[in-house]
């Protein structure tokens, strides 16, 4: 294996760093050796590998040799190319060797700034500079490849914690050795490296002259009062920003930042005149007490004054911080970073400059590893030609992707409803240089990411919200708010018109403008409602939601919960939020019960500033407090409310219910939030919907469902729907429920068909009908011989140990259950499909022809619930199913417990399994006490006919057992023989494993069950997809009504939407199914097929049985 390396000084020596890649990064030892650069080859020498510290114990050597090859001619900007493998835009990849650095570049007023960086520490925290190169406009600087995610938030343990910030002090005391200039430093210029130590990749000088020059307001909340104030500065200001940093990574903020003003000018005031105040139960004492030390206003008392950093070192906070093994790196870092790039054992084509060759003793155990060469502070791998980007432009377009992602999520509106603002038509793409067709008017507001202000559109007037998209994952933000934006339709919910990308701005177009927050705007009422007594403040304005962040969705259920991290606003954000911990929607409630209380509060006349300084009060004077947060002072937010309460009920500004308003209110606040009301609830005790919300759905026709073919699938799908209010109708191609043999026996299992039907409220009614003894199997080899069977074994898997379920039910019964729980006359029998076309008036909109000479007409939803040979699967793919190879003979004995007593007990309480080469036996018992048998071979699909069997014939029974059977066991043949009472022909037909179409093929269409991915039955899981489907797309299309009660109106977008989510799972679990079907059918009819089965059987039945003696 060959590594190459850029070095600039040989006389330090390389460090070989191994882990087993596939094995979770294992460690699997290191080795040292000092190369020399007089003779240019050094010759192969074993090195023993050696463990961090007395960490880990590790054997074996490593065979290295290593020589020098000199550079070139002087690096230019070519020689790097931006890394395709990085989202990071500042990763280069060196084209000579490949090796990864990450850019910053500066301007030539800080060029004094380069002696500093060249003398850093070689085997320090510092990150070292390896390339220098000028521009025209700046100088470019390369540094080592560290990991740009996030450090350790709130919520990380102290010894975590304690790790990271004891390495960042052995930074600082680096870079003070080499600069005694004070400066401050960010929590952002400190990165984990490729092992994940701490390198100091920027820093930020702090002479006197630029000290107002404050460019980021992150920057400020770092900086030191004596720097704010721009006064002389001392080699202590430098532990200041230690501090904040501390406090950042045990809080997640700084420990001064104005959680209700974030302006500069609120930062600075709380830096120079405020005590810093520590959120309870995390730092302790000890780390409140260092943190508190180092945020001494005065410099010259400021923990560090004395002895420098060895104050710091000293402090008890990091009394159990080996600083020796620290600096030598013989700690393992709590994280070790991913480096972005790939390996691969491939050299390159171009000539290194440090080569290093490598092979381990034990060579008979080699495994694909990672090597990681370290000269010191210098990280080298192995990396090929291939996996280097070509030359891209100097900065990552945003071009190629805008379009992309508009055409993955599907959201371009029809030419017929598009708003086209622009004259080029939607979701328009500008050059830097065009004009875009708007007109400023002013800003409106602005929060961390992005900024909203009113523009002028054709003397429309549009609220414009816009987002620099930096990255991808930005950009991907913003469709994600398009999307779901273009799902909503409600009043009182601001509309989205359009949205555009130029350059890097990516902005949403939105009417109407909101003019004032809900706060203004109410006090603008109570003061006209005082001044002006008959008149009501209804007419004065119309309430929108304007902005809120949307870029993820929740399921459908009110416990919906998530944990990834979001946006807040800090003042109205629930405890949940603030704290990092899983949420749902009580969530919301919280905040909207905060902007309630606000309500309430200028109805009593007061006011919501007064409300604000009542909330950071504190009875003791000393204990400092600004922070107007809602969560922060749960306290005063219940005395308020018991102080509106108090107010005498006198005046036009008492409403009537205003105290039992403000006991909703105080739910709505609580800081557990299983104990807030949901939204349905609120609104139920604010008196339901208003006239003005309803008015619009009136007017609009109720979205028009059908559902083609009344099996599992479709039935399931009407009667979650019918549950939830939304009306659907049924067409089944049978005259009646009775028409046909609805086939045998199948089992359903808790996470998929048990779900389903406790979704539609008929779980109870499953449990009434189901056969937990039908669990029963047995299995049998072709002889005859029992390898499986627990009939009369006592449950093994029982329910309430935690196992699954799956009781059998007869499919008939099962239908049954569905039947009789749909709404009357939305099943229409005796509707055979002809045919199905688009409505030729109506886009959009689908018309369904029938064999009775009806027509379903004007459809806005087309579901093809119909099977294998669906008419509705056509509109969407031109897949057919296809002979999967099997023929099944299925048999049929009636009354067996009273006419076959033998029958009925070799059957058993549920299944017989026999499986073997080319063939297979299958029983089940139906809850009639029927006996079911299926004899199935591996034949062409021309077999049944060209066999010479006549299957109505009284001998065809014996003549299969002759033919194909002949061999197996008297039993077998016996089951076979004397099944009488009925036999049926059935080819086993399927489609393709992981079948899909595009979803832009036929908008307003989708299927389920067999008609989506129809697969044979030797997985045992067809009707259990089929009804996991059902209830997914129900899911997606209820999430889409605005209320329980609301009614689902006639809208292409939300449908497309609802299809959209739907097949998106559904594709993969059927993928998943029919692959696993696959692999049943293969498994079953080979000569290994019962053992197999029996073998697996009897594995889990030994776990359990272990688990549960433990248990005991």
């Amino acid at each position: 294996m060959t590594l190459r390396s850029d070095v600039r000084d040989t006389s330090l020596p390389i460090e070989i760093y191994i882990f087993d890649r596939e094995n979770s990064d294992t460690f699997l030892g290191r080795a040292r050796f000092f190369p020399s650069a007089d003779n240019r080859i050094r010759n192969p020498v074993w090195i023993y590998l050696e463990g961090r510290g007395n960490l880990e114990e590790v054997s074996g050597r490593l065979e290295v040799s290593a020589c020098f090859l000199e550079n070139g001619p002087k690096l230019c900007k070519e020689d790097f190319v931006l890394s395709n493998l990085s989202a990071t835009p500042s990763v280069y990849v060196k084209l000579a060797t490949g090796s990864t650095f990450d850019l910053t570049s500066i301007g030539y007023y800080n060029a004094k700034d380069l002696t500093l960086r060249e003398n850093t520490r070689p085997d320090g925290f510092v990150s070292p500079l390896k390339v220098v190169l000028s521009q025209s406009d700046s100088i470019d600087l390369y540094f080592p490849w560290s990991y740009d995610g996030r450090m350790p938030g709130r919520g990380s343990e102290v010894t975590t914690a304690m790790f990271y910030l004891a390495e960042i002090v052995l930074a600082l005391e680096d870079l003070q050795e080499c600069n005694p200039r004070p400066f401050y430093f960010t929590i952002f210029d400190i990165h984990p490296d490729t092992l994940g130590h701490i390198a100091f990749r920027d820093f930020n000088l702090c002479a006197v002259e630029t000290s107002k020059d404050v460019e980021s307001l992150e920057c400020l909340k770092y900086m030191a009062p004596e720097i704010l104030r721009a006064e002389c500065c001392h080699p202590r200001t430098i532990f200041w920003s230690l501090a904040v940093v501390v406090f950042k990574i045990c809080y997640a903020r700084t420990p001064f930042t104005a959680l209700a003003e974030d302006t500069p000018r609120k930062i600075v005031e709380n830096i120079c005149g405020k005590q810093v105040h520590f959120p309870p139960n995390l730092l302790g004492n000890v780390g409140k007490d260092l943190v508190e030390s180092l945020l001494i206003k005065d410099p010259k008392k400021r923990l560090g004054a004395t002895h420098g950093i060895e104050d710091v070192k000293n402090h008890p906070f990091f009394a159990e911080i080996d600083w020796v093994k620290l600096r030598r790196r013989e700690i393992i870092p709590p994280f070790k970073p991913r480096p972005p790039i790939k390996f691969a054992n491939r050299e390159l084509c171009s000539p290194p400059e440090l080569k290093t060759s490598a092979r381990r003793e034990d060579e008979h155990i080699i495994i694909p590893h990672r090597y990681l060469v370290r000269r010191k502070r210098s990280i080298c791998r192995e990396f090929s030609q291939a996996d280097v980007c070509e030359k891209e432009e100097k900065e990552r377009r945003l071009k190629p992707e805008f379009p992309d992602l508009v055409r993955e999520r599907g959201l371009q509106l029809p030419l017929s409803e598009e708003i086209n603002w622009s004259g080029r038509e939607q979701l328009v793409e500008f050059k830097i240089a065009q004009e875009v067709p708007l007109r400023e008017l002013n800003a409106i507001g602005h929060g961390g990411s992005a900024m909203v202000d009113s523009v002028l559109c054709r003397r429309v007037k549009l609220a414009r919200k816009t987002m620099m998209c930096t990255r991808r994952q930005k950009l991907e933000t913003m469709i994600n708010e398009v999307e779901h934006l273009q799902s909503l339709r409600h009043p009182h919910i601001i509309q989205l018109v359009d949205s555009y990308l130029q350059g890097r701005k990516f902005a949403i177009l939105l009417y109407p403008v909101a003019q004032w927050n809900l706060s203004m705007s109410l006090e603008l009422c109570h003061a006209y409602e005082t001044e002006t007594a008959q008149e009501t403040s209804e007419s004065l304005f119309a309430v929108y939601i304007a902005d809120f962040g949307i870029n993820k969705k929740f399921a459908t259920d009110e416990l919906s919960r998530t944990d990834s991290l979001i946006a807040l606003s800090r003042k109205y954000c629930a405890p949940e939020v603030y704290d990092g911990e899983p949420r749902g929607r009580a969530a919301d409630i919280f905040s909207l019960g905060c902007v309630f209380l606000e309500i309430a509060t200028i109805i009593q006349s007061c006011s919501v500033d007064e409300f604000a300084e009542f909330r950071s009060h504190r009875s003791n004077p000393r204990d400092f407090n600004d922070d107007e947060s809602y969560h922060a002072n749960p306290d005063n937010v219940s005395r308020w409310i018991d102080k509106l309460r108090a107010i005498p009920q006198l005046g036009l500004t008492r409403r009537e219910g205003t105290v039992e308003k403000l006991d909703l209110v105080q739910q709505m606040v609580k800081w557990n939030p299983d104990e807030r009301p949901t939204a349905s609830q609120v609104l139920d005790r604010l008196g339901g919907p208003r006239d003005c919300c309803e008015k619009e759905r009136e007017t609009m026709p109720a979205v028009k469902i059908a559902i083609i073919g009344a099996g599992p699938a479709g039935l399931t799908l009407a009667r979650i729907l019918q549950q939830n209010s939304i009306p659907c109708t049924v067409y089944e191609a049978e005259s009646s429920r009775n028409n046909r043999n609805q086939g045998g026996t199948l089992d359903l299992q808790p996470n998929a068909g048990q779900l389903a039907l406790k979704e539609a409220g008929l779980l109870p009614i499953f449990h009434k009908h189901a056969r937990p003894e039908g669990e029963a199997s047995k299995i049998v080899k072709y002889d005859g011989s029992v390898l499986w069977d627990d009939n009369g074994m006592e449950p093994w898997r029982p329910a309430e140990e935690g196992e699954q379920q799956k009781p059998e039910i007869d499919r008939v019964v099962l239908r049954d259950i569905l039947i009789d729980s749909l709404e009357e006359g939305s099943l229409k029998w005796g509707k055979k499909v002809l045919g199905v076309s688009e409505n030729e008036k109506t886009k959009g909109k689908f018309n369904v022809s029938f064999a009775d000479g009806t027509m379903a007409q004007d459809i806005d939803l087309l579901v093809g619930a119909d099977g294998a040979w669906s008419k509705v699967r056509p509109l969407l793919t031109s897949e057919k199913p296809f002979y999967s190879g099997i023929t099944m003979i299925e048999l049929w004995a009636l009354d067996a417990e009273k006419k076959n007593p033998w029958l009925s007990q070799y059957a058993g309480q549920g299944s017989m399994f026999m499986f073997d080469e080319g063939r297979a036996i299958v029983c089940q018992r139906q809850g009639t006490g029927a006996i079911r048998t299926y004899a199935g071979v591996r034949k062409p699909e021309t077999w049944a006919t060209e066999c010479g069997i006549d299957w109505t014939g009284a001998d065809a029974r014996e003549r299969l057992v002759a033919e194909y059977f002949n061999d197996c066991g008297e039993d077998l043949k016996r089951l076979i023989l004397e099944s009488q009472d009925e036999l049926i022909l059935r080819h086993l037909w399927m489609l393709p494993v992981g079948v899909k179409w595009d979803r832009d093929t036929c908008p307003g269409v989708t299927l389920l069950g067999d008609a989506a991915h129809l697969m044979t039955p030797f997985a045992g899981v067809g009707v259990n997809v089929a009804m996991g489907d059902a209830l997914e797309l129900a899911n997606a299309i209820i999430a889409r009504k605005e209320s329980k009660t609301a009614k689902l109106v006639s809208d292409k977008n939300n449908i497309a939407r609802a299809i959209e989510q739907y097949e998106k799972s559904m594709f993969e679990r059927g993928k998943r199914a029919a692959t696993k079907t696959m692999h049943g059918l293969k498994g079953h009819f080979s000569a290994t097929g019962s053992e197999e089965r029996a073998g697996r059987i009897q594995k889990g039945y030994n776990m359990i049985m272990a688990q549960k003696a433990e248990k005991k």
